[in-house]
């Protein structure tokens, strides 16, 4: 493969669409080739992600293992795609597996490399990254769309006719103060990069929300300006099908509504307090100031986002196979 392929190739890219020529080029001595031939296993689930691969030629497949020795298929990538994208954030392992579809040619970029860029705040580090952060939102809304697929037909077509609430009552009217309570905020494990002066710099500029029990703080298809973090509490996540089906629990220190927030779509489930909450609620104005601003703590910002945003990632994947696992079975008695 030659490295005027690889220039047109970066180029073209999703993951650094929102690089200028010389950001690019700043890549282009670092790609290193890479060969896989038909059926052949690039990485494993849960394996530490190491490299980001950019494909030229070919496709590979991103799935997920069920129950025995049956895979899901959960995506797949072909030319000018990225995978292994992981291999940018430090310590995060792969949600799939990756396999060759046919023999594939791809240029790899080894992650220990760009994460030393990214300690040095190498400015264009900051844009890959929250390109990630869009892919990956885009990424979590086919894996939903997944999940409602392997829900019943009758409840998809019901979901079609749910009426929409129309306010939100009872959100705008919640006491909102700014906190200073540091001590506590430092046991979050979301907050934990950030030094004190930079955690007081971030905190004091959210909105902090105390809700009771059974409170809504979004609902399923509306727009979102904003995201959430759980101080104390937790918030129930769930999409309702006709019937309501819950998909998480969130406790202390995780983030939610980040989605919508970072790719300017719809909420994509409804998000209720479960127990008497605290939440800090970072809106869209004040994190576009934020990293217009730039520095450690615009970095230390996106990065806790993208964190919380794989840790999304793993557990849609893992319910999507659970469901597809679960429709298999039945299939299995029927027959």
């Amino acid at each position: 493969m030659q490295a005027d392929d690889l220039e047109a190739l970066v180029g073209r890219a999703p993951l650094f669409a929102d690089l200028d020529d010389a950001d690019r080029r700043a890549l282009l001595g670092v790609f290193r080739p890479a060969t896989f031939p038909r059926g052949a296993l690039i990485y494993r689930q849960n394996a530490v992600a190491n490299a980001l691969y950019l494909i030229a030629e070919g496709r590979v497949s991103m799935s997920r293992r069920l129950p025995g020795d049956d895979e899901i298929e959960l995506d797949a990538r072909g030319p000018d795609e990225t995978f292994g994208e992981l291999a940018l954030i430090e310590g995060e392992v792969h949600a799939t597996s990756a396999r060759a579809l046919d023999e594939t040619r791809a240029w790899m970029l080894d992650g220990s490399w760009f994460k030393a860029q990214l300690s040095q705040l190498t400015p264009w580090t900051f844009k890959v990254l929250w390109r990630l952060a869009r892919l990956i939102c885009e990424h979590l809304r086919r894996t939903n769309r997944r999940m409602a697929e392997a829900l019943p037909s009758e409840l998809l077509e019901a979901s079609r006719h749910r009426p929409r609430r129309a306010s939100r009552p009872g959100l705008d009217e919640v006491r909102s103060v700014v906190t200073g309570d540091t001590p506590m905020l430092r046991i979050l494990p979301i907050f934990n990069e950030l030094d004190d002066a930079e955690l007081s710099a971030l905190t004091t500029r959210m909105r902090r929300h105390e809700l009771p029990r059974g409170e809504i703080v979004f609902t399923e298809g509306e727009p979102g300006a904003s995201c959430f973090i759980t101080v104390w509490g937790a918030v129930e996540v769930s999409v309702t099908r006709r019937e309501k089906h819950q998909l998480a629990i969130l406790g202390p220190g995780k983030m939610f509504g980040q989605v919508a927030l970072i790719d300017g779509g719809l909420r994509s489930a409804t998000c209720k307090v479960r127990e008497t909450a605290v939440l800090l609620e970072l809106d869209i104005a004040t994190m576009a100031q934020i990293f217009e601003e730039g520095g450690p703590i615009a970095f230390k910002l996106l990065i806790a986002m993208l964190r919380m945003l794989c840790g999304t990632v793993r557990g849609a994947s893992a319910e999507v196979s659970r469901l597809a696992a679960l429709r298999r079975a039945q299939g299995d008695e029927a027959s």
